[in-house]
């Protein structure tokens, strides 16, 4: 699999980030790394909304302390979370929204 990191495909696309104040995702534990990969092009939104579970959902996947955690460097904090599913065994999936 090829992939490329969300600064990469900005670029590459001529994406005009003004025209956006909201980052949607959904990659299916990859969160942390489409994160990292956008750098500092995260201040150019004002929401982030993203799905995150508070366990291990995916081996190696991030959870959403992880999520918070990284985005409070950038001036975010989580505003909503709102569970859509669950584990027998214990744990959540979210949908989490993070304001700046």
């Amino acid at each position: 699999m090829k992939s490329t990191t969300f600064k990469s495909l900005v670029e590459t696309e001529n994406i005009n980030l003004d025209l956006y104040n909201v980052l949607v995702m959904d990659t299916q534990g990859a969160e942390l790394l489409v994160l990292k990969g956008a750098g500092d092009l995260l201040k150019s939104f004002r929401y982030i909304k993203t799905e995150a579970a508070d366990f291990e959902a995916y081996v190696g996947c991030c959870q959403v302390e992880d999520l918070s955690e990284y985005l409070a460097r950038f001036g975010f904090r989580e505003v909503r979370r709102k569970s859509f599913a669950g584990k027998v065994e214990g744990g959540q999936y979210y949908d989490v929204l993070y304001q700046r």
